[in-house]
């Protein structure tokens, strides 16, 4: 009496019993099957369960289905009309499918597994370090794993609201940098990203105070990942011009450093191991974000989220705040928040992403450009102005005035510096002795070059009074 292996109980099972081929392919899909003419036949039920939906099962129309077959020269693929009718014959009732398609499940993981232990063991027997070998064999045994895992229940979760504990946002820059995630910090080459990390390191280690707002964190320590900038003759100067206790960064830089390359990819179970020997740490930078992706393609959406996912647990399991730097791509007709450097994952995945631009002055007036710290994504701001500051000697010097500038403005080559006091003067004429809907004069002000939020601020340090006007259907309208 011949035995039947899983793979052939569940063919039999959905020609005898289609009712069943919706359960089992939530279960399996075609590459879950070893055998080869399995695959196709599997493949095959499955479309003309889609194009013909005439009867619950194969019973009456097997001829037809063999037809089928044949006029997609699928049949001798899978074994001839006899091996069919075999299957077929074979299966009582086909109640039995979903129990066998789990088996076949399981043995596909486990096929899996063999295939991933096997490439690894090759990559040893090739000299490979073994310590990344481990932590790549690890991560993605893991990863099969959650898998594996997550086939076996529902594939939707959901929490319901009264288990989660509100939390209030913590900041490692008030109002700009949210403290315990990711964030990116993006401009040109040359602009001043890197020297704004190394101020944003001194802050953090001698507990200084941000020039628009008290430090509420203690000091402690910061990890710079530097692919770009030499130790001696970059990092460790601008460390010190900016008055940084140097006995608290702790840089990794692979154009100094005889070590194995670190990745974001394969790596974040060596940089955990390492913060258990820093348990001060506030911030990791990393200089840029692309150079640490390993073989990840970095204009690949869903690659891309994947790695950071693994950056964001981190930074919330340790409470770091993680940053990643990177260049404005060149494609200036873009907005800035679509303009970073690779896949949009980047700036998605970011809490707050930063831009830093150079200064557009009237080139007829002999004002010097200096350079703009602005928004480009903030999830958790309240309306946030941009910060003006300059290199001097080596040191990050912020002016005190905010800057009300449009990063989008600023890229396209629009002008700042007194951005508000033109919006400012705008609307005094504007409303002048009249009340006016507050819809209409944002957009109106947008007609004239300011963004809402310039309009805003300008409206706020003018004492324009916002009220609800019941003849104007309850809506605000403003007023001097």
């Amino acid at each position: 009496m011949k035995i039947y292996s899983s793979e052939e109980i569940v063919l039999g099972g959905l020609l005898k019993n289609r009712s069943k081929i919706e359960q089992v392919s939530h279960i399996i899909g075609t590459d879950y099957f070893q055998n080869i003419d399995n695959r196709v036949l599997f493949s095959e039920i499955l479309e003309y369960n889609e194009q013909t939906k005439e009867t619950d099962d194969f019973a009456g129309d097997i001829t037809y289905f063999r037809n089928w077959l044949k006029d997609r020269q699928k049949l001798e693929a899978i074994g001839g009309t006899e091996r069919i009718v075999e299957l077929f014959e074979a299966t009582v009732s086909g109640a039995d499918a979903p129990e066998h398609a789990r088996i076949i499940q399981q043995d596909c993981y486990k096929r899996q597994g063999a295939d991933i232990v096997s490439k690894y063991a090759d990559k040893f027997n090739n000299g490979s370090d073994l310590a990344e070998l481990i932590s790549g064999l690890q991560g993605e045994l893991a990863t099969l794993q959650e898998i594996a895992e997550c086939k076996q229940q529902s594939p939707l979760k959901f929490k319901s609201l009264d288990t989660v504990e509100s939390k209030q946002i913590q900041w490692l820059w008030p109002n700009r940098i949210p403290a315990d995630m990711f964030s990116m910090l993006v401009g040109n080459p040359g602009i001043g990203k890197s020297f704004l990390t190394m101020y944003m390191t001194a802050q953090l280690t001698t507990g200084r105070d941000w020039p628009d707002a008290l430090n509420t964190i203690d000091p402690g320590s910061v990890l710079l990942f530097s692919d770009e900038e030499s130790l001696e003759y970059a990092i460790k100067p601008r460390l010190e011009a900016q008055g940084a206790d140097c006995s608290k960064v702790f840089a990794y830089n692979s154009l100094e450093l005889q070590s194995s390359t670190f990745t974001v990819q394969n790596s974040l179970r060596h940089l955990e191991q390492y913060l258990d020997e820093v348990p001060d740490c506030r911030m990791i930078v990393f200089d840029p974000i692309t150079a640490y992706m390993g073989t990840v393609n970095a204009n690949a959406n869903a690659e891309v989220r994947g790695v950071l996912l693994g950056l964001q647990q981190l930074a919330q399991r340790r409470n770091i705040t993680v940053i990643g730097i990177s260049h404005f791509s060149k494609k200036s007709d873009l907005d800035a928040i679509y303009r970073t450097l690779g896949s949009t994952a980047f700036t998605a995945a970011a809490r707050s992403v930063w831009a830093v631009a150079s200064e557009k002055v009237d080139p007829e007036s002999n004002q010097q450009p200096g350079r703009l710290f602005l928004p480009v994504k903030s999830n958790y701001s309240i309306e946030v102005d941009g910060l003006r500051f300059d290199i001097v000697d080596g040191q990050v010097a912020f002016s005190k005035e905010a800057v009300s500038g449009d990063i989008d403005r600023v890229m396209q080559g629009g002008h700042t510096a007194s951005q508000k006091n033109e919006a400012k003067d705008w609307l005094k004429s504007r409303l002048n002795s009249e009340t006016v809907l507050a819809s209409e004069v944002l957009d109106d002000g947008e007609a004239k070059g300011f963004s809402k939020p310039t309009v805003q601020r300008a409206a706020n340090d003018l004492g324009v009074k916002k009220r609800r006007s019941a003849m104007q259907s309850n809506k605000y309208v403003w007023s001097l």
